[in-house]
């Protein structure tokens, strides 16, 4: 129970995290669909930001757990590793929904917001 609630409030933090950094890019993602980026573009260029410091996390962080917790206790290896490319999916995931609803947004109206 315990174990869920924590992956619970990892995928909140996550989510919330992601929607921050939405909103933070919102006048640069306009700059960039004002110099020509398509909306896809822009998303995109968003998305792997989030992402490429979600990589070392996940590489690193399943070896570290099964050290801290002692040992897979009889789990397969491709279940780890499911269980990272899974984190990195979900969060590649919870940044591009909201970085391509927000760079579907009008240019001038992002200008204007400001």
């Amino acid at each position: 129970m315990v174990a869920a609630l924590i992956c619970l409030l990892a995928l909140l933090n996550t989510a919330v995290s992601t929607w921050a950094a939405v909103l933070d890019a919102l006048y640069p993602l306009a700059v960039a669909r004002a110099l020509g980026a398509t909306p896809g573009q822009a998303g995109l260029g968003l998305t792997l930001a989030q992402v490429l410091p979600t990589v070392p996390g996940a590489v690193l962080g399943v070896p570290a757990g099964v050290v801290l917790y002692g040992g897979d206790q009889g789990a397969p290896g491709w279940w780890l590793a499911g269980g990272a490319t899974g984190v990195l999916v979900l969060v590649a995931a919870l940044t591009a929904v909201p970085a391509l609803l927000s760079a579907r947004r009008p240019v001038a109206d992002s200008f204007r917001a400001a």
